[in-house]
């Protein structure tokens, strides 16, 4: 009997045991923290055929590969760093696959601002405004005495909301995300703006 009880105990630990490490097996990629399409994509999460691809995790959240600077056309780049002592935008990326709502952030000279804001817009590739809003000044809580009123750099974000255009083929895909220089004024000499080429994610 207490030979029996023994065999018993140990059948019961042995099945805990292929239990547990089944479920160690299992479940190792739910225990990895993913925060960019590098490490979503070496856990073997779905990578989706989009450009740039698109690494999706199962609560979700969406990470896009980043296009290193040989893979973006030299008119764009130009472009963008020929604004870069005004206003720079850190999301979204050049050229990545956005949807709605979308997140606008960066940083950009006080003077870009007027009453702490500057308009945004996003337009498809015909030109046609499907979003319009305003990118802010966020206080930097490292620095409380900086305002926008100042001609250093300072940090913005906005959030635009939009209907997915639709399309026929993959050229029409692209659109632009337009951040305004405010211009209180009116003058045209005035005016100033960076456009940073987007491309919209397929609709479901």
């Amino acid at each position: 009997m207490i030979i029996s009880r023994k065999i018993l105990v140990g059948i019961a630990i042995f099945t805990v045991m292929i239990v547990g490490t089944f479920y160690v097996l299992k479940t190792p990629k739910l225990q990895i923290q993913i925060s960019s399409f590098e490490e979503c994509a070496e856990a073997g999460y779905p990578i989706l055929e989009s450009y740039p691809e698109q690494c999706v995790t199962p609560d979700g959240r969406t990470f896009t590969r980043d296009l290193s600077a040989s893979e973006i056309p030299n008119d764009v780049l130009e472009h963008i760093s020929g604004k870069s002592d005004l206003i720079v935008v850190h999301q979204p990326k050049p050229l990545s696959t956005i949807s709605s709502p979308l997140t606008v952030r960066g940083e950009a000279r006080g003077y870009w601002f007027f009453e702490g804001d500057f308009p945004i817009m996003l337009v498809d590739w015909d030109g046609r405004i499907i979003a319009e809003s305003f990118a802010s000044f966020v206080q930097n809580p490292e620095d409380p005495q900086l305002t926008w009123m100042t001609e250093e750099f300072v940090q913005y974000e906005g959030v635009l909301t939009f209907e997915d255009p639709s399309w026929e083929d993959d050229f029409s895909k692209r659109g632009v995300l337009v951040l305004q220089k405010d211009n209180p004024s009116g003058l045209s000499e005035n005016d100033d703006a960076l456009e940073i080429p987007i491309l919209f994610a397929p609709m479901n």
